[in-house]
């Protein structure tokens, strides 16, 4: 997979609402995507720790569960490739975590600014197995807050003042469920906002 890949498709949504497609929804030969779920979450402490429904661990959960649930379906409907393009290949759901708001001066501007160029170029990547969504979501959980051993990497990767971008994009394999998650490390998000911005989608491609 093209280290840039997700982050093109993710950049490329177009917006809707809940479980409802773009009308008028034509699938195409080659790439297809569709969004599934734009949304905000709160990233303060005291939200995230009394799991109001507005936190930013219960909106990213939330989101992942209800996208993994669109994608399946999606696989199961037989009618998302046209007929001059029949087989249906590599059905995948993203997932993006955004800070709302950046800081527009702060120390380590300089360093963090050279790290976004550097890793819009060639994010840091994470490829996982999982079992369900479920291990999904406690890992994501975790290594988002710097927890666990690759939430320490990031830590490393993404140091100081500058804050972490989020691009996963998941596989439902036979045996299991294929994540690769990669890293934009960017400006210092705004804490005093705490929002940010989560969208979902299913990608696929049509063949001959």
């Amino acid at each position: 997979m093209h280290k840039n890949f997700i982050i093109s498709l993710i950049f490329s949504f177009f917006i809707t609402r809940g479980f409802v497609f773009a009308e008028p929804f034509a699938a195409k030969c080659g790439a297809n995507l569709v969004s599934v779920v734009s949304e905000q979450g709160d990233a303060s402490i005291r939200k995230n720790l009394f799991g109001s429904a507005e936190s930013l661990s219960v909106k990213t959960k939330t989101l992942l569960n209800q996208t993994y649930e669109k994608m399946l379906a999606l696989k199961q409907s037989g009618d998302l490739c046209p007929k001059t393009c029949p087989q249906l290949r590599n059905v995948k759901m993203s997932f993006s975590s955004v800070p709302r708001k950046f800081l527009s001066e702060y120390q380590e501007k300089h360093f963090c600014s050279n790290k976004l160029v550097a890793t819009q170029k060639n994010p840091d990547t994470y490829t996982k197995k999982f079992n369900n969504i479920d291990q999904l979501c406690s890992w994501f959980g975790d290594f988002s807050q710097g927890k666990g051993t690759d939430g320490e990497k990031l830590m490393q990767d993404c140091p100081g003042d500058c804050s972490p971008q989020y691009y996963v994009a998941l596989e439902d394999r036979a045996s299991s469920l294929e994540a690769t998650c990669q890293i934009v490390c960017g400006h210092a998000r705004d804490k005093d906002d705490g929002i940010y911005n989560l969208k979902s989608a299913v990608i696929w491609n049509c063949e001959v």
